[in-house]
């Protein structure tokens, strides 16, 4: 659990990102099913919500996806897919 002074930070982090130019995709069927297939796959060892994240990414033509998760980052590398590293 975050404290005050870590979720208000956070929240300033969220909402600076928000108005970078964050677009929102509605998630089409194809993209759900995608998402499945991808979860399915015992050993790329995706939770259905960043096979559903991929699946999405995939669709819209992304050639790049943020993320610190170490098992979605290989799968994202595994499509030829770049991933952005944080600073820190």
């Amino acid at each position: 659990m975050l404290g005050a002074k870590d979720a208000r930070a956070a929240w300033r982090g969220f909402e600076a990102f928000c108005e970078s130019g964050l677009r929102l995709i509605a998630v089409s069927r194809q993209a759900f099913k995608e998402g499945a297939r991808l979860a399915r796959q015992p050993s790329h060892g995706l939770r259905a919500g960043d096979a559903l994240h991929l699946a999405v990414a995939l669709e819209v033509g992304a050639k790049a996806i943020a993320t610190l998760d170490t098992t979605l980052a290989a799968n994202a590398r595994r499509l030829k897919m770049r991933t952005v590293k944080f600073p820190g």
